[in-house]
């Protein structure tokens, strides 16, 4: 695994201690992480906003992030919809 990371095909998520592929191994990138609860599906963004703004807020604070992750637990909308019935 230490490899495909270094490699940058797979991402480490902390909250779930487990690995998922990247979808943009292509080039280096801060991630962002949606993950269901109810179904566990998760789904890897590139926002480039998010990543600036949370660069900008560490600057400020004279931070330096080493890895740029974003892990956000909550409902994925095929989980929703179920819920909604």
């Amino acid at each position: 695994m230490d490899f495909l990371l270094k490699q940058g095909l797979v991402h480490k998520l902390e909250s779930l201690h487990a690995y998922v592929g990247c979808t943009h191994p292509d080039h280096p990138h801060a991630s962002q992480f949606l993950i269901c609860d109810g179904c566990g599906e998760v789904t890897e963004v590139e926002n480039a906003r998010v990543a600036e703004s949370l660069r900008d807020a560490g600057q400020a604070l004279g931070f330096r992030a080493k890895r740029p992750i974003v892990e956000v637990l909550g409902t994925c909308a095929q989980c929703n919809a179920k819920r909604d019935e």
